[in-house]
């Protein structure tokens, strides 16, 4: 899928973001629904991780398609050789949304019946 000028996505922010080989790559990002102001979240989280990612170039002022991220949303992202984008960090939220309106969970049954310290052990 390819673009002219605007990026075509789900208004997103906290995405990887970094400048390699004379393009802008846009990687990931966390997407939040828009909801009334009166609408309660009754102990929802209201966002959402986005896998969906994107590269710009400026030359032929066209978004083209990345595939999807395997997961996480929130990540930080920098250059190394102008060559190389390297994503650091992040976070993923329970839920991932997908450009086509589908959500899926973001961890498997078997994850959420860890204790939380067994994610961090071996880093």
């Amino acid at each position: 899928m390819e673009a002219a000028g605007r990026l075509p996505r789900l208004p997103q922010f906290d995405a990887g973001v970094a400048a390699a080989g004379g393009r802008i790559w846009r990687l990931g990002g966390i997407y939040a629904p828009v909801r009334k102001q009166t609408d309660l979240w009754r102990g929802e989280n209201p966002y959402y991780n986005a896998v969906d990612s994107w590269v710009y170039d400026p030359v032929t002022d066209r978004w083209s398609r990345l595939r999807d991220m395997p997961d996480g949303s929130n990540r930080r992202a920098l250059t190394w050789r102008d060559r190389y984008v390297i994503l650091i960090a992040g976070y993923k939220y329970p839920r991932t949304w997908h450009l086509d309106g589908t959500r899926t969970e973001a961890y498997s049954a078997e994850e959420k019946g860890k204790p939380w310290q067994e994610f961090f052990e071996k880093t």
